[in-house]
Parts: C-alpha cells; sequence; structure tokens
C-alpha cells in the first residue's frame, strides 16, 4: 500500500467473523486534503460496488 495524507489516521482491523464498524470521525476544519479526499472517494466506490 501507498502512504496515507497525514490527515487521514489509518488503523488495519483483522476479525474472524465479518462484522459491522461504525466509525466517527472529527473532520479539520478547512476540510480534506486533495489527497484525503482521493482516498476515501475511492473507498466510497469500493464500498458501493459490494452493496
Amino acid at each position: 500500500t501507498q502512504p496515507f495524507p497525514a490527515d487521514l489516521h489509518v488503523w488495519p482491523l483483522r476479525e474472524q467473523e465479518p462484522q459491522v464498524v461504525e466509525v466517527v470521525a472529527l473532520w479539520p476544519s478547512g476540510g480534506l486534503s486533495p489527497g484525503a479526499h482521493t482516498v476515501l472517494d475511492g473507498l466510497r466506490r469500493r464500498l458501493q460496488k459490494r452493496r
């Protein structure tokens, strides 16, 4: 994988059984960096394909 933008904090989750995870995030007051926006858009598209 490639390095993530500094305004994204990433932790790998490894679970034996798939489960629903709720994530709460506080966004920086100036908005996301362009790099963070790109990463999150890609993740959003991947998640929408699975539904």
